[in-house]
């Protein structure tokens, strides 16, 4: 939760000058890129070292990001590099993403399941909920096999839950009281 509140302004201040300037597709996949390259052992040994320089360690983050890199967005990683912020790059890429999905108008959904679901299953839990909220979703699917069935689906605070584990749960509860 903390790393999410510290890396929420970095977001929110990369989000409103990328929509500013129309660019919310390339920063969300270069945030993205970061984000991976930051996670990965042997670019964070680089990243995270005491004995390489500041300015080598942004050059390597760039190269290792693979993108032509714009002026803004090497000053804004050098700005979480002078901050000492770029381990919350994670953080940081899925916030924007959430913003940029909101924007869109396009619900994020969070299905979990024991299992992968397929194309169909997914496809008609999209349409149901596009129903429920009156706009466009994203379904992402987790793997969860400690629900052994069922689905339990998350958008932003609203929450539904009808696995058997949930079922097991509260028939356990009826029967203890």
């Amino acid at each position: 939760m903390a790393k999410t509140t510290f890396a929420r302004p970095y977001a929110k201040a990369a989000f409103s000058y990328a929509k500013e300037n129309k660019a919310l597709v390339r920063w969300e996949t270069a945030l993205c890129l970061a984000s991976l390259v930051v996670q990965h052992q042997e670019a964070a040994s680089i990243l995270f070292s005491p004995t390489v320089l500041a300015e080598e360690k942004i050059d390597c983050l760039l190269a290792w990001i693979n993108e032509s890199i714009s002026h803004d967005l090497k000053h804004f990683f050098e700005l979480l590099y002078k901050n000492q912020r770029l381990a919350l790059l994670p953080w940081i890429a899925s916030e924007f993403s959430q913003m940029k999905t909101m924007d869109e108008h396009i619900q994020q959904v969070i299905v979990y399941s024991a299992d992968i679901m397929n194309e169909m299953q997914q496809s008609l839990i999209a349409e149901k909920l596009a129903a429920r909220f009156g706009q466009a979703v994203n379904i992402v699917n987790k793997i969860d096999p400690s629900l052994i069935g069922g689905v339990k689906i998350s958008a932003g605070d609203w929450v539904y839950d009808d696995t058997l584990k949930a079922r097991i749960d509260t028939l356990s509860r009826a029967l203890i009281s």
